[in-house]
């Protein structure tokens, strides 16, 4: 295995909650769907302000984001 791969794979181990925003609610369902069953605690929002809201208010460690490029308010 190489040492990126191997990389990836520890950081990977180590990421527990992840935070989704996507505006679509279809979307959100699905990865939320994935993420779940692969052991992931996931806190899915829908859009960038509630995304900024919930970063400096939940009271727990954001491990990962990942956001939609383009939504309506806020693009990432």
């Amino acid at each position: 295995m190489s040492e990126y791969k191997f990389f990836i794979c520890i950081l990977l181990f180590m990421i527990k909650q992840i935070m989704h925003v996507d505006d679509d609610s279809d979307t959100r369902k699905v990865v939320r769907t994935i993420l779940l069953h692969h052991g992931y605690n996931v806190l899915s929002v829908s859009s960038g302000k509630e995304c900024l809201k919930q970063l400096q208010t939940y009271d727990k460690k954001i491990d990962m984001v990942i956001l939609d490029m383009m939504m309506p308010d806020m693009s990432g």
